[in-house]
């Protein structure tokens, strides 16, 4: 049995019901992503 492959925008639009789900998430991820980068760079700041 073969399975219809399917692309997706991002890996949200995959995983969630609904497309406003998918939203808050990816906007969640982005968020969590800024924040790595911003500690990441006030870490390198204090050595």
């Amino acid at each position: 049995m073969l399975m219809e492959r399917q692309s997706f925008e991002n890996v949200w639009d995959a995983l969630e019901d609904t497309p406003a789900q998918s939203a808050n998430m990816t906007m969640r991820s982005n968020l969590l992503i800024a924040i790595e980068q911003r500690v990441r760079k006030i870490g390198r700041a204090h050595v």
